[in-house]
């Protein structure tokens, strides 16, 4: 079958929440129980971009409130990432009870299962979505706000094999502080944390999160 490509090929996903959707997901996710994860959803997947399982396995060790950075090990290609925090995410951070080693720790353990706070946001917000399109609507959302595509690599942690002019540039965590924060306001805003933000509507063929 692979000499023939015979085998079925799997679509990438293509959904993201738009905008206009994050308010009402937004409040439904504050209005979990459970705090690790409410938190979980909100800081580490739709503010970082970062993939489900380097968010889940977050030390406080790693958490660097005087830089205000935090940094995942262990990541898809296998190389440590730094991040800035902006200033709403420095401060959910901060005023997190530390449970145990690991950020996302509640009186109900460490994360396991999301299936019923999917649920749960999904019945509340009417956004269905998977914790892995957290991190596409981040990417989308920083190319929507013209971020450099080079930074917007780093912020995803992308490697730049075959990138001559990629291998070239060296972009600092310092660097990645303004987009992170320009990526945060927009949330902020479109979920009515903060003043309105721009009108923004993500590409069409992204659709709604399904």
């Amino acid at each position: 079958m692979s000499h023939a490509r015979a085998w079925y090929r799997v679509e990438r996903r293509q959904s993201v929440i738009q905008p206009r959707q994050i308010a009402a997901w937004w409040k439904a996710v504050q209005s979990l129980r459970n705090d690790a994860h409410r938190d979980y959803f909100i800081i580490t997947l739709l503010l970082t971009g970062l993939r489900k399982e380097e968010a889940r396995t977050l030390q406080w060790a790693d958490v660097d409130f005087q830089a205000r950075t935090l940094t995942v090990h262990g990541t898809k290609n296998h190389s440590s990432h730094t991040l800035p925090m902006g200033p709403y995410l420095a401060s959910m951070l901060n005023t997190r009870e530390r449970l145990g080693d690991t950020v996302f720790t509640s009186t109900y353990g460490q994360i396991g299962n999301l299936r019923y706070s999917l649920e749960n946001i999904a019945r509340n917000s009417g956004v269905t979505f998977m914790a892995h399109d957290l991190r596409r609507t981040f990417a989308t959302l920083a190319e929507s706000l013209d971020i450099p595509a080079y930074a917007l690599k780093r912020l995803m942690n992308h490697k730049t094999q075959g990138d001559v002019t990629g291998g070239y540039l060296v972009i600092t965590t310092e660097r990645l502080r303004n987009p992170m924060e320009r990526i945060e306001d927009f949330v902020l805003k479109a979920a009515k944390v903060r003043e309105s933000a721009d009108a923004v509507t993500l590409p069409r063929e992204y659709g709604n999160a399904v």
